[in-house]
C-alpha cells in the first residue's frame, strides 16, 4: 500500500505540471501513469510529434514559395525515415526531460491504470493500491472511433497512427475537417499525398470563428485533391485496391478509393474510465457533480476540465490552471474554477502562416488568471 498527501493520474500537461508544484510546495506526491513514458498525449502521441512534423512540412513548403522572392532551390529529396527519426528524437528528449524533473523532485513515479475504490483509495492494475488524501484527476483523452468503421485494416489510421509515418500514400482521405485532420493534412500533403478531406459541419474547424477559418480555407483549397463540406462517411470497406468509401452530402461523389483514410473526428475524456463513481463523483459532458456520502461531502478531488469535455484550448491552458489549484489546495479543499474562452487562433496560425498573421496582426488572445479564496482574488500564483 502507497500512502501519499496528493496523487495525480494522469502525466500529461496538466498531471506532471500538478505533480511539480504540488513537489515544490513540500508535499509528499505520487504520479501515476499508464504509459513507459511520462508527457501524456501531448508529448508522446500528440502536439509535440504533430507540430515537429508540420515543422518538417513547412520547410518543404517554403522551398517551393522561395522563388517569389528570387532564391530557387532544386526538388526536395525527402528521406521519411530520417523525418521519423527526427520526430521521434524530439519526444524522446522531452519525455527524458520531464522524467528527470520528476526525479529531481522525488516524485513517486507508479506505471499502471488507475481505477478508484473508494473516494481515499486507488487501485492500480499491477497490483499495486494507493491510499491518498488528495487527488488530481488528469486522465486526458483518447481517439474517437466509430466502431463500423475496420480500423483493424492498418490501411485506416486514427491520429496515433498517421504520426508513425509508416509510409506516405499517394491518396489519402481524411476524415475530420477539425484541428487534427488539417495538422495531418498538412504533413502528409507536404510529403507527397493527395488529399481529400471530408467534414460533416459547413466547415473545417467547426468550432473556430468562420471569420478566421475562411482564409485558411481557401488557402487549403488550392492545394487539396478535394474538401468536401456538409458530407458524411456512410461506409468504408477494405478491398485489394484500397479501402473503398462510401460519400452522402453536398457535392461529394457516390463512394471512391484511397489509399489510406485518416480518421480524426475528435477525442474523448478517459474521465468515464477510472470509476469515479466509486469515489462518490458522477461525471457527465459539461457537468460535474459532487454526491454526498457518508463521509460528507468530497472536497478533496480536483478535475481540469478536460476531463469531462476534451477541448484543445483546454488542454493548452492545463500547466496555468494546475498551479493555480495547487496553491489554492494548501489553503482550501475547495476549489471552484470558472470556465472560460480561449480562442483557437494560435493553432490556426500555426496552419495558414504568414497570411493571416498580417490580417489580424491586432488579434491577441487574453485569459483571466484567477481563483477565488474566501471572496479575494489570488493573482500571480
Amino acid at each position: 500500500m502507497i500512502k501519499t498527501q496528493v496523487v495525480v493520474i494522469g502525466s500529461g500537461p496538466g498531471g506532471y505540471t500538478a505533480a511539480f508544484r504540488a513537489a515544490d510546495l513540500g508535499l509528499d506526491v505520487t504520479l501515476v501513469e499508464r504509459y513507459e513514458n511520462l508527457g501524456g498525449v501531448c508529448l508522446n502521441v500528440g502536439c509535440i510529434p504533430s507540430k515537429t512534423l508540420l515543422h518538417t512540412a513547412e520547410l518543404i513548403n517554403e522551398s517551393y514559395e522561395a522563388s517569389k522572392f528570387g532564391v530557387t532551390f532544386d526538388e526536395p529529396k525527402i528521406d521519411i525515415d530520417a523525418v521519423r527519426a527526427n520526430k521521434d528524437s524530439t519526444v524522446a528528449k522531452l519525455t527524458g526531460g520531464i522524467k528527470a524533473l520528476a526525479k529531481a523532485r522525488k516524485v513517486n513515479v507508479v506505471n499502471g491504470y488507475a481505477k478508484f475504490s473508494d473516494a481515499n483509495h486507488l487501485q492500480i492494475d499491477n497490483g499495486e493500491s494507493i491510499e491518498f488524501e488528495n487527488c488530481i484527476i488528469a486522465a486526458g483523452s483518447r481517439v474517437t472511433k466509430i466502431p463500423s468503421f475496420p480500423f483493424d485494416d492498418p490501411r485506416v489510421m486514427d491520429s496515433t497512427d498517421a504520426l508513425e509515418l509508416e509510409n506516405i500514400p499517394k491518396r489519402l482521405l481524411v476524415v475530420g475537417g477539425g484541428i487534427i485532420g488539417l495538422e495531418m493534412a498538412t504533413v502528409y500533403s507536404a510529403l507527397g499525398s493527395e488529399i481529400t478531406i471530408v467534414e460533416l459541419s459547413d466547415q473545417i474547424i467547426a468550432a473556430a470563428d468562420k471569420d478566421i477559418v475562411t482564409p485558411l480555407f481557401k488557402k487549403v483549397k488550392k492545394q487539396y485533391k478535394n474538401i468536401f463540406l456538409e458530407t458524411k462517411v456512410t461506409s468504408m470497406e477494405p478491398i485489394k485496391e484500397g479501402i473503398q468509401v462510401s460519400f452522402e452530402g453536398k457535392n461529394a461523389p457516390q463512394s471512391d478509393i484511397f489509399d489510406k483514410v485518416l480518421v480524426s473526428i475528435g477525442r474523448s475524456p478517459n474521465g468515464n474510465l477510472i470509476d469515479a463513481d466509486k469515489a462518490g463523483i458522477t461525471l457527465m459532458i459539461m457537468a460535474l457533480f459532487l454526491s454526498i456520502s457518508k463521509c460528507g461531502p468530497i472536497f478533496h478531488i480536483f478535475l481540469p476540465l478536460e476531463i469531462l469535455w476534451d477541448n484543445p484550448c483546454w488542454r493548452i491552458k492545463q500547466s496555468m490552471k494546475q498551479r493555480w489549484l495547487l496553491r489554492s489546495l494548501l489553503v482550501i479543499n475547495l476549489v471552484l474554477m470558472c470556465l472560460q474562452f480561449h480562442p483557437l487562433l494560435t493553432l490556426t496560425l500555426k496552419l495558414l502562416g504568414q497570411e493571416v498573421q498580417k490580417k489580424n496582426c491586432l488579434l491577441q488572445a487574453f485569459s483571466t488568471k484567477k481563483v477565488f479564496f474566501l471572496g479575494r482574488r489570488l493573482e500571480g500564483v
